[in-house]
């Protein structure tokens, strides 16, 4: 009896997707109402539609992410750049020498600062 039932509710089953089924294949969509009425159709259509947004959305994105990669390696190239030319700059001017007869190299020495005055502004330079 258990199995007759159950042969009975699956064929119930069967003709409700059926129905649901053949109700997609003539469905529309309506843009602004509220469709009371759920269909299969209606259902792969919104699907589809986010799926279409998010790749345009993505699409859109792509360049944007490029653009910023472009701008972070130059920033990087130009930091890199600053920071040499302080150093260079520093160690022909002089001002290293300057500093180290001022005292000032053995308080930064102290400090645990083992580079350069130049070298040091030069990396703080590079970092900011």
């Amino acid at each position: 009896m258990f199995f007759i039932a159950n042969a009975e509710a699956g064929a119930d089953l069967a003709a409700k997707v059926e129905k649901v089924a053949e109700g997609a294949e003539g469905a529309t969509t309506t843009e602004g109402a509220a469709d009371s009425s759920f269909t299969v159709g209606s259902f792969f259509a919104k699907i589809k539609e986010a799926l279409i947004k998010m790749s345009e959305d993505f699409a859109e994105f792509i360049p944007k992410l490029l653009l910023a990669g472009v701008l972070l390696f130059l920033g990087f190239v130009f930091a890199k750049v600053l920071a040499k030319l302080v150093s260079v700059a520093f160690a022909r001017l002089g001002v290293d020498d300057l500093l180290e007869k001022s005292g000032v190299t053995g308080v930064i020495t102290r400090a645990g600062i083992k580079a350069a005055p130049g070298e040091f502004i030069g990396k703080l330079l590079f970092w900011l």
